[in-house]
């Protein structure tokens, strides 16, 4: 019976490893995301501006490998030119996302239409990279707060099971001088 309770103690504890690991996994891998485009966004606020034309606008539907659920996305493709080099571009803002419900995307594409002329503001470094809609978006804060909390959860819960781990180990293996002790030396 001893056995069994110790069995599902290790159970219990590998479950426990397992789950924070996953925790602070997608916690910090979400977080680095996250803080990379938070950057970028913050930066193309001040990114110099170029006239632009949509080439096209659509509302796309990606459904999930099981077709149990649908996600909408805009797709704004644009042109726009930098010292005499023709660009083209799909990115609206840092941040984009699908959704359930096509209503989010198809404002975006009521917004530009193909034939629009728009601003596009682009990275002097790099002017194949550019944006419509300079700045943070919401999404980009909720991505990373959610990566924060994930990674506040899990690094610390990860240190806790395992320092338990290692004071069970310790414990053990304690007794078991104990007993070996006591067992060969009289």
């Amino acid at each position: 019976m001893t056995h069994r309770k110790g069995g599902n103690r290790v159970k219990k504890t590998v479950t426990a490893i397992i789950f924070f690991v996953v925790f602070a996994g997608v916690g910090i891998g979400l977080t680095i995301y996250a803080y990379g485009l938070h950057g970028k966004a913050k930066a193309s606020k001040n990114w110099p501006p170029a006239d632009g034309t949509i080439s096209s606008s659509s509302v796309s539907q990606h459904k999930s490998s099981s077709k149990d659920s649908t996600t909408y996305h805009a797709e704004v493709y644009y042109k726009y030119s930098v010292n005499g080099t023709n660009y083209s571009n799909n990115q609206v803002t840092f941040g984009d996302y699908g959704s359930g419900s096509p209503g989010h995307a198809q404002k975006i594409v009521n917004r530009y239409p193909a034939g629009k002329t728009v601003t596009v503001y682009y990275n002097p470094a790099t002017p194949e990279e550019s944006v419509l809609e300079p700045g943070v978006v919401w999404f980009v804060r909720v991505m990373l707060g959610a990566g924060i909390v994930f990674a506040l959860v899990g690094v610390p819960g990860l240190l806790v099971v395992g320092l338990r781990l290692l004071l069970v180990a310790f414990v053990l293996g304690a007794e078991g001088v104990k007993r070996t002790r006591g067992s060969g030396g009289s």
